[in-house]
């Protein structure tokens, strides 16, 4: 896929375990769905994300992901 440069002025932060095992995800997911929320008690939140073709795998992540949604429900 190779490389490219984006100019902007904001502020990008990479994490070497990836979003699904980043803690730091947890108060991410909450603080844009309070942003985005009118009515949280009659709402649905749906959280999509990529995920590899192995099912095994596949198992692993969606468990590492329902991790993250905790704090949200």
């Amino acid at each position: 896929m190779g490389f490219w440069k984006t100019d902007s002025d904001l502020r990008f932060h990479l994490s070497g375990e990836g979003s699904s095992q980043a803690q730091k995800m947890d108060q991410v997911l909450l603080s844009r769905v309070r942003a985005l929320s009118s009515n949280l008690s009659s709402e649905m939140v749906v959280l999509i994300a990529h995920g590899p073709a192995d099912d095994e795998e596949r198992t692993r992540w969606i468990s590492e992901i329902s991790k993250r949604t905790k704090l949200i429900k």
